[in-house]
């Protein structure tokens, strides 16, 4: 990967709230964006290198999926939910409930789907940091990049941000009660050093 290839950190994600109705095992969605919008808007919306969660939405936002795609929200949801299963069914979409969605638009950060798939992995390995355990709906992840390379250093720094845009979207709910927000004041500086101590890059 040359310097050229990771020319910005990532920009803050879109949010979603995401609620999943499962009905005869066939799951389908709705989705409200911060700006009332009942479709997917902006970067969600086209085409292009993305990454995203969905978390549970409770109070300490469990994060039970992280995925990518190049492809736009609707179009990577209408196969995520069918009730066929296959490596793009969403094992999660079958738990009915209220999610919160966040999509991070990595157009400016990758060049390719290798490094898309670096930052997924490294994403993945820091929310298993967060929560003591891989996220319940994930299917699988696949690290095959040897550690000292360029893109896996640099995909480690990238999903470290992430995670921190994830803490401030957790801190920022209205809802949040002072008990709550320093439990997410302690658990970001715990994840943020230990990932720290994990990274090959200075974070």
């Amino acid at each position: 990967m040359n310097n050229d290839s990771i020319r910005t950190i990532p920009p803050s994600p879109e949010e979603y709230n995401l609620t999943v109705s499962v009905a005869e095992k066939s799951p389908s969605y709705s989705i409200t964006s911060n700006s009332e919008s009942n479709e997917f808007i902006g970067a969600s919306a086209i085409t292009g290198f993305k990454s995203y969660v969905v978390a549970r939405d409770d109070c300490l936002g469990t994060i039970v999926y992280v995925g990518i795609t190049t492809r736009s929200m609707k179009e990577r949801f209408r196969d995520g939910f069918r009730s066929t299963d296959n490596n793009d069914t969403y094992t999660w979409a079958l738990e009915k409930g209220k999610y919160k969605l966040l999509v991070w638009d990595l157009s400016k950060i990758v060049k390719d789907k290798i490094e898309l798939q670096a930052i997924e992995a490294e994403l993945t390995f820091s929310v298993r940091v967060m929560q003591r355990s891989w996220p319940t709906g994930q299917k699988s992840i696949t690290f095959y990049y040897f550690r000292m390379s360029k893109t896996v250093q640099i995909a480690s720094l990238v999903a470290t941000i992430m995670i921190r845009q994830y803490f401030d979207f957790l801190a920022n709910r209205k809802t949040l009660t002072n008990d709550r927000l320093q439990i997410i004041k302690y658990e970001r500086d715990r994840v943020e050093k230990l990932l720290k101590e994990l990274s090959l890059t200075q974070i």
